[in-house]
């Protein structure tokens, strides 16, 4: 990022090299942002169990017992291949 408060940096029009401007970071936002956790898990879930209609709740269980180690542990798996699935 050009060195320089944002106005200055803004009016001298040296934004074009900066990630913000040449929209690098739109795909990565898409891909963590527009789905929210829940809704990321969920899908995960349905296809992981083949269970089109399945609750979030239930299938978040079933997967967090079906796991071993510590609780946080299981939940962050879940979320890092919820996650690596919508690649």
């Amino acid at each position: 990022m050009p060195a320089g408060a944002v106005g200055t940096t803004w009016a001298a029009g040296v934004w074009t090299d900066t990630c913000w401007e040449a929209l690098t970071w739109a795909d990565a936002l898409a891909l963590q942002f527009v789905l929210d956790v829940n809704t990321r898990v969920l899908r995960y879930l349905r296809h992981h169990y083949s269970a089109p209609t399945g609750d979030l709740n239930a299938l978040t269980l079933r997967y967090l017992n079906a796991q071993t180690g510590e609780m946080n542990a299981r939940w962050h798996k879940l979320v890092t291949d919820a996650t690596a699935a919508m690649t």
